[in-house]
């Protein structure tokens, strides 16, 4: 009995620090000093499976935070519309106005959700993403309609000249949430008079959007952090309801769809390439 429990007690003590973790100690690890050889494969085993599941729940915190803010941003801008409404009830252009801007900011978040929602099913295998051919143009065009009344009122325009019809294939819900969200991330960060510009190419057979927009604030050493979660330029040059270039979302929708996404900074212009996969 005695040298049973003995052999054992290597055992009982790796049993008793794995009950112990939890959610909020998956960033320790199973010590394997002093364990018996025939144990140590075992407890590396048991760190590596560690390993994924503390990444795994990094991202998915990750995708929480992103989802908020990809949301705090309409959300304000609804509440200012319709605070402003409110205040003058009888100001017909101005409730006109709250109408326009209050609807195409409910397009855009219903069209982040349900691309959101659409990806997380995707991921828990219940249904895949569907691909299918479109053209990109019309993507743009029909992500530009829901911005313009805001591109108005700081007076930015869209040059598509540039962009011919571009087929594509891909899920294009997925798509059109994320050019949607980097037209949008341009609207809001370009400088008011200044020009959006949307290109096409389609080498080695791979379509591939570009979209830019004037930034003179940012830096080469920015542009390696603009995925980062709630990164912003400049407290006092950003307003309060903008918490970061928007492109986290974006980002992760783009990589669950094949779209690979390219952002590059030069001569004071901001570009985000889309290359989706053939």
């Amino acid at each position: 009995g005695l040298l049973v429990r003995q052999g054992l007690a290597p055992l009982s003590s790796v049993s008793a620090q794995v009950a112990a973790l939890d959610v909020r100690s998956l960033d320790q690890r199973l010590p394997d000093d002093g364990l018996p050889a025939e144990l140590r494969p075992v407890v590396d085993r048991l760190n590596e499976a560690l390993d994924r599941i503390e990444a795994s729940v990094v991202r998915e915190r990750q995708t929480a935070a992103n989802i908020a803010h990809e949301l705090r941003t309409p959300l304000a801008e609804l509440t200012t519309i319709t605070e402003l409404a409110a205040r003058w009830p009888d100001d017909a252009e101005i409730t006109k106005r709250a109408a326009v801007d209050g609807h195409a900011i409910a397009q855009h978040m219903t069209r982040v959700v349900s691309a959101l929602l659409k990806v997380a099913r995707a991921d828990a295998g219940q249904a895949p993403l569907q691909s299918e051919p479109f053209d990109l143009r019309q993507v743009v065009s029909d992500a530009w309609r829901g911005l313009a009344a805001t591109a108005d009122d700081r007076s930015v325009r869209l040059d598509d000249s540039g962009l011919r019809p571009l087929d594509a294939t891909a899920d294009r819900d997925v798509t059109e949430a994320v050019v949607a969200s980097l037209l949008k991330n341009a609207v809001q960060h370009a400088p008011a008079g200044s020009t959006i510009r949307c290109t096409g190419t389609a080498d080695d057979g791979v379509p591939t959007l570009a979209i830019e927009n004037p930034a003179p604030d940012l830096t080469d050493a920015d542009i390696r952090q603009v995925e980062s979660l709630f990164w912003r330029k400049d407290d006092a040059r950003t307003p309060s309801e903008h918490t970061g270039l928007g492109l986290s979302v974006a980002a992760a929708l783009a990589a669950s769809a094949g779209i690979r996404l390219t952002p590059t900074l030069e001569d004071g212009v901001f570009r985000v390439a889309l290359a989706l996969a053939r």
